[in-house]
């Protein structure tokens, strides 16, 4: 529900150098038996064990303030990277043109000299369709190829059950 996603989101931006999340799922048995999983993601020059600190205190607080058993995996993602960030930058343009329901997340390359890879997962509300999405998809990819022919997108599809993402 969305007060319980809003409470996550909350404890997890709390955290000492988490900039963001994504594929945050959570279950629900019943009553004491509520189980989380997030994607925390941190800069990827963070150092690992202050990251592990951190997370493991916010499974900590999780537990105790809202009795979620969550598991956060650490994400690092570049930041800071005027290359990166520009392209990040330009392939969020393309998305909100083609559809302002669609965010991206996971964002990263691999840069050759003949070949990019733009690796990211897209979120994709529910309500849309599958025709709607692969269309998206497809737009998406194409005018990302018109920016540079080296282009090559890897994209993941993720949908969101919540309408409530980072």
């Amino acid at each position: 529900d969305r007060e319980t996603t809003d409470a996550l989101a909350d404890i997890l931006m709390s955290g000492d150098g988490i900039i963001g999340y994504h594929d945050l799922l959570v279950h629900d048995y019943g009553p004491g038996r509520k189980f989380a999983s997030v994607h925390a993601e941190i800069p990827d020059t963070a150092d690992v064990r202050h990251a592990h600190e951190v997370v493991d205190a916010l499974e900590v607080r999780i537990y105790n303030e809202l009795g979620i058993t969550a598991v956060i995996h650490t994400d690092p993602v570049t930041v800071g990277n005027e290359f990166v960030d520009g392209l990040k930058r330009s392939v969020n343009d393309i998305i909100a043109e083609v559809s302002p329901a669609i965010s991206m997340h996971d964002f990263r390359i691999t840069d050759g000299e003949n070949r990019i890879n733009l690796i990211f997962d897209l979120l994709v509300p529910f309500s849309l369709t599958a025709e709607d999405s692969v269309r998206a998809v497809e737009e998406i990819r194409r005018r990302v190829a018109e920016l540079d022919p080296r282009f090559r997108t890897v994209i993941k599809i993720d949908t969101d059950y919540t309408s409530n993402h980072s």
